[in-house]
C-alpha cells in the first residue's frame, strides 16, 4: 500500500470510485476506532465494506492515516 500524504488526497480517490484504508491513530483507545477499507458509493457517501455510512468529517486530517492501494494489488 502506499500511504496518502493527507486526507484531502484521500477524499479524491473516494471521489473517484477508490478504495481507502484508514488507520485512526490516536492513542486514546477509548477513541480510538481502529482501521478499515472505505470507499464513496454512486450517491457521493462513504461507505465501509458493511455498508456503513459515513460523512467527511467522522475522518480527521491529523489523527488519521490513509493509504491507497498500489497498481495491481489487492485489498485484504
Amino acid at each position: 500500500m502506499i500511504k496518502l500524504a493527507n486526507k484531502r488526497m484521500a477524499l479524491s480517490l473516494w471521489a473517484t470510485g477508490h478504495w481507502v484504508y484508514v488507520k485512526d491513530t490516536n492513542p486514546d483507545e477509548a477513541e480510538n476506532c481502529g482501521a478499515g477499507w472505505f470507499r464513496m458509493n454512486d450517491n457521493g457517501e462513504i461507505i465501509d465494506e458493511r455498508g456503513v455510512k459515513y460523512v467527511s468529517e467522522d475522518f480527521s486530517a491529523d489523527m488519521d492515516e490513509y493509504f491507497a492501494l498500489e497498481p495491481g494489488e489487492e485489498r485484504k
